[in-house]
């Protein structure tokens, strides 16, 4: 069954401001959030999905067998829930999805259905942990149904969302912070200030037992990984030479998942396991690079990145990369930003912090049957910024960027390319391209 048929079953129900349909609906399954391995329950803006990949790749490498759920898929939505250390089967997931739409007449989000499975297969199969990614917000997310959480975690927080869950900093952080529980460790990135001191006071409010990032725990970025402070004393650190996913970001993001690791003693993670974990994490369409083959099927000299950078925290985070990779000079090869946005999200602050760093500027207009934004609503944002129609090239589609890129058209150098601005426009390009670095 494919995923459009599935979701036109919950067509028109969104999550709402209570717990009331899926806790129902679990009932029906006697409560499987109640009888799960220890969760780790990760909420935040940015990094949830790539601090649950490196922290089920730690646990699978000291031999744990593991359940997760994150979202959104980029390519198959069997991606968002694995089973023992294993992606869920098609069949399974599909048929459970259609169990959950009969139960509630179609009434339940779709991604509460997705999560009440995948509560439902974590309860009925062995594992020795849960990696739990929130879908949006926290207090009301379909995952703050669990118990039994071990450790909270949450990512940095940023915009994002603001339709459901507040206009403010502040308020998006309260929502964050509902996942902590009483006398349960919570992890936290660093935050701005605002961000931090609702944090302090929410686990103050709940009992729960904060550390802050670059407050309680330290780290920093060296070489290709980082090193971790635990505490104030610098003789209880460790240093984790390498992290296969690319970027300063992801440095942090790997000290959360080290951090909030360790403060598990009963799971006994041998430093050798969080070493190797940490470097052989895959996490697609995280600043990954791609393999791209001209019309007579040779490898092109372009490098072609994508990322899912979709809101400001990550559009500052990527731009970041680029001026410490030394991209944005265009001394090695020219910098294309290849862009594309969904219709809901308002990413004018692109053109201010990542556009600059580019020679180029390419939109696509429209992916995936309709979805994206045309150039004429998008160009206020670049206008503003300095950027006129003569300025941006304008594609279409995904398939006719792609024929440029492949064409080598009106290039004298090879480029290097960078494609972000939606996940779901990243996993159409990997559905584009299978073959990947």
């Amino acid at each position: 069954m494919t995923l459009d048929l599935l979701l036109s079953r919950f067509q028109g129900c969104k999550i709402g401001h209570s717990f009331g349909t899926i806790t129902k609906l679990l009932r029906h399954f006697d409560n499987p959030q109640h009888r799960l391995p220890p969760v780790i329950h990760i909420a935040g803006t940015n990094g949830k999905g790539s601090t649950a990949a490196l922290i089920s790749a730690i646990l699978h490498r000291a031999g744990y067998k593991v359940h997760r759920l994150t979202s959104p898929h980029l390519c198959c939505m069997t991606e968002r829930i694995m089973v023992a250390n294993k992606a869920v089967d098609h069949q399974v997931m599909a048929s459970l999805l259609l169990k959950m739409a009969e139960l509630t007449d179609g009434k339940i989000a779709f991604s509460e259905a997705v999560t009440a499975t995948a509560l439902y297969l974590f309860a009925s199969v062995p594992a020795d942990a849960v990696v739990l990614e929130v879908g949006i917000g926290g207090v009301y997310d379909g995952t703050n149904v669990v118990s039994g959480t071990c450790v909270s975690i949450i990512t940095p927080i940023s915009f994002d969302h603001q339709d459901r869950l507040g206009s403010t900093l502040h308020d998006i952080a309260v929502q964050k912070s509902g996942i902590m529980r009483q006398s349960v460790p919570c992890v936290s990135a660093p935050q701005i200030s605002c961000v931090r001191d609702v944090l302090i006071n929410s686990a103050t409010e709940k009992g729960a037992l904060l550390y802050l990032g670059q407050t309680d725990w330290f780290f920093e970025p060296k070489g290709h990984g980082f090193r971790i402070q635990y505490s104030q004393d610098p003789l209880y650190s460790d240093s984790f030479p390498q992290i296969g996913l690319v970027g300063n970001h992801q440095c942090m993001n790997g000290a959360v998942a080290v951090m909030a690791l360790r403060t598990q003693r009963a799971l006994n993670i041998p430093h050798g396991a969080m070493v190797d974990g940490l470097a052989q994490v895959v996490w697609p369409g995280r600043l990954q690079r791609l393999t791209i083959k001209d019309y007579l099927g040779n490898d092109l000299d372009d490098e072609v990145w994508i990322d899912g950078a979709h809101n400001e925290g990550g559009l500052v985070a990527l731009a970041h990369h680029v001026r410490s990779a030394g991209w944005a000079s265009g001394a090695e090869k020219p910098l294309v930003l290849v862009f594309g946005k969904r219709v809901e999200k308002n990413l004018d602050s692109l053109w201010s912090t990542l556009a600059p760093l580019a020679q180029q500027v390419w939109v696509i207009e429209c992916w995936d049957n309709g979805t994206g934004t045309p150039w004429s609503v998008m160009k206020q944002g670049a206008i503003a910024s300095g950027y006129d129609d003569h300025a941006v090239h304008v594609f279409a589609t995904l398939d006719q960027c792609m024929a440029q890129i492949r064409g080598k058209k009106n290039r004298t150098q090879p480029a290097r390319f960078l494609m972000c601005g939606s996940l779901h426009l990243v996993g159409d390009v990997l559905k584009n391209d299978k073959k990947t670095m």
